[in-house]
């Protein structure tokens, strides 16, 4: 294609409403990344074609891939014992994600000497899963120490504590 001036039109033999009457005549002339864009479109639509055969409803947003079976556990009794009533619901969402990371220690081999699991999830690592600041990281791990829910053992050396979930329900 002929690279053109601002403002000039892209094909100016063409000019007006029906310049290309049949496709044959205008297909030597409809540029690259309109195609491009075209081909974009029809896969779209036959991704949402697709959707309808398998009864999804296409206007809502569904995850694809790996996400879609990723999730995070909440023990029900955190949400419904009166006895953790008092702890906040990002501390139990917190307690969730370290619930979560228990699986990845266990495979990954952390047991302490006594035979317990522990995990490492630093304040940094909090503060990114909850979007929140340091001193809110801080107070929802001491929130869940005084609970009983968690207990911190301190390495020293700005290496992370170690994190040991005690059982809540």
């Amino acid at each position: 294609m002929v690279k053109r001036q601002r403002g000039s039109a892209v094909y100016p033999q063409f000019k007006g409403i029906g310049a290309f009457p049949n496709k044959q005549k205008c297909a030597g002339y409809i540029p690259e990344h309109c195609l491009q864009i075209c081909k974009k479109r029809k896969e779209r639509i036959k991704f949402m074609r697709d959707l309808e055969k398998v009864c999804i409803q296409p206007k809502y947003n569904y995850c694809t891939g790996e996400e879609r079976f990723t999730f995070i556990k909440l023990p029900k009794c955190l949400v419904e014992d009166e006895g953790f009533v008092e702890l906040s619901m990002d501390a139990k969402l917190l307690y969730a994600l370290f619930l979560d990371r228990v699986s990845l220690s266990i495979k990954n081999g952390w047991i302490d000497n006594q035979g317990r699991v522990f995990i490492y999830y630093s304040i940094k690592n909090i503060c990114v899963d909850l979007n929140c600041g340091t001193q809110k990281a801080c107070k929802l791990l001491d929130e869940l120490e005084k609970v009983g829910a968690l207990e911190r053992k301190r390495q020293g050396l700005g290496r992370p504590n170690k994190l040991y979930l005690k059982k809540m329900f």
